[in-house]
């Protein structure tokens, strides 16, 4: 019983942890001047597409995803890029900024 009982407290505690972590500031960028339930969405510096909608956490919106996650390739950054439509991750816009010639 005193096993089972301190598994059960370890993996509880674990859980609570796992649910905390940092923000990605992309995903309050992207609700930036949007209401709250709108539609967003935002390239991580994962080159992960989040697709959700704006909800709020303590006193700021948050892009909150409602959707699978999509990898994102250097064409598809570009188009979403292009579209001003999503928020691009400022690691992201540094490391893969549009080129030139493109």
């Amino acid at each position: 019983m005193k096993k089972y009982l301190g598994l059960m407290i370890t993996l509880l505690t674990f859980n609570s942890f796992a649910h905390q972590g940092h923000i990605d500031d992309t995903a309050l960028l992207a609700c930036t001047e949007k209401q709250k339930s709108d539609p967003c969405g935002y390239v991580a510096s994962n080159l992960k597409l989040h697709k959700g909608s704006c909800q709020q956490f303590n006193q700021h919106l948050i892009c909150v995803r409602n959707e699978p996650l999509e990898t994102v390739n250097e064409e598809k950054l570009a188009k979403l890029r292009s579209e001003g439509k999503v928020t691009i991750s400022s690691w992201l816009s540094k490391h893969h900024a549009p080129h030139a010639d493109h």
